[in-house]
C-alpha cells in the first residue's frame, strides 16, 4: 500500500543490472518507485526482491508512446515527482568490422537506448519534478574516457557521451528551480546485462587495470545513486561522478 507522504522515483532500465539495484535501494529508502523496462516478463519474478511499494511498467521509453505512458502513470499519481534514474541502454557491436549494412540500425538502435530516451524522459518528467528538491540521475559510462574495454563499442560511447552533454545542459535548465542533474560513469561493474558474459581472462584484464583490484558492484552504484537523490546533495548539478575503483582518472 502506497503511502500519501511518501516520494515518488522513476526508474528505466529498472528490471536488472544497475537498474534493478537502484530501485530497491530507492524502495528501501522509503520511496514509492515506478521501475520501466520493455520486458514484462521479468516483472512478476521480482515483486518478492524489491519491496512492496514497487510498481512495474512495461514502455520502450526511447519511444514517445512509451515515454507517455510512463508520464501518464507519474500523473495519475497526483504528486510532484522527486527523482527520475535514466538507467535504461544497452550495447551492440558498432565498429570498423562491423558490417556496414548493419551499422545503421545498430547506432540508432544504440542511441536511441542510451541517450535519446534519457532526453524524452527528462522532458517528460521535468514539469511535474518537485521544486525545489528534484533530482535526475543519468546513467553514463567510463567508455566515454577510455574508448571502451574492446573494439566495437562506438555507438555505445557516442551515445553515453551524449548524455554526459545532456547532463550539462538539462542541469543550466531545470538548477534556477532546485532540480539537480547528474550522470555517474561507473567503471567495470560485475553481474549486469553487458557484463555478465565477458570471459574470464578479459575480467582479469580489467580489474587489473582498476586501483582497487576488484570488480564494481551494482550496489556500488546504487549506493552513490542514493547520495546524488538525497538532501545532502542539494548543491551538486552537472558532475559527472566516477565509480570505476581506479580504472580511468580524469584530471
Amino acid at each position: 500500500m502506497q503511502s500519501n507522504d511518501k516520494k515518488i522515483a522513476i526508474v528505466t532500465g529498472g528490471t536488472s543490472g544497475i537498474g534493478l539495484e537502484t530501485v530497491k535501494e530507492l524502495s528501501a529508502g522509503g520511496y514509492s518507485v515506478l521501475a520501466v523496462s520493455r520486458d514484462p516478463s521479468k516483472h512478476a519474478n521480482l515483486h518478492a526482491d524489491v519491496g512492496n511499494d514497487v510498481t512495474f511498467v512495461a514502455a520502450d521509453v526511447s519511444t514517445l508512446e512509451g515515454v507517455r505512458k510512463v508520464l501518464e502513470l507519474a500523473e495519475s499519481r497526483g504528486r510532484t515527482i522527486d527523482v527520475l534514474v535514466n538507467a535504461a541502454g544497452f550495447v551492440r557491436a558498432t565498429g570498423i568490422g562491423t558490417p556496414l549494412a548493419d551499422l545503421d540500425a545498430a547506432w540508432d538502435a544504440v542511441v536511441d537506448a542510451n541517450l535519446k530516451s534519457a532526453f524524452l524522459m527528462s522532458m517528460a518528467i521535468a514539469p511535474l519534478m518537485s521544486r525545489p528538491g528534484g533530482r535526475i540521475v543519468n546513467i553514463g559510462s567510463v567508455s566515454v574516457f577510455t574508448g571502451g574495454s574492446k573494439a566495437g563499442t562506438m555507438a555505445y560511447a557516442a551515445a553515453k557521451a551524449g548524455l554526459h552533454g545532456l547532463t550539462s545542459t538539462l542541469a543550466k535548465e531545470l538548477g534556477p528551480d532546485g532540480i539537480t542533474v547528474n550522470t555517474i560513469a561507473p567503471g567495470f561493474i560485475e553481474n549486469t546485462g553487458m557484463t555478465s558474459s565477458m570471459d574470464e581472462e578479459r575480467t582479469r584484464n580489467l580489474v587489473s587495470q582498476t586501483a582497487m583490484r576488484r570488480a564494481g558492484t551494482v550496489r556500488d552504484v546504487a549506493a552513490a545513486v542514493s547520495f546524488l537523490v538525497s538532501a545532502d546533495s542539494s548543491f551538486i548539478t552537472g558532475e559527472i561522478l566516477a565509480i570505476n575503483g581506479g580504472l580511468h582518472f580524469r584530471v
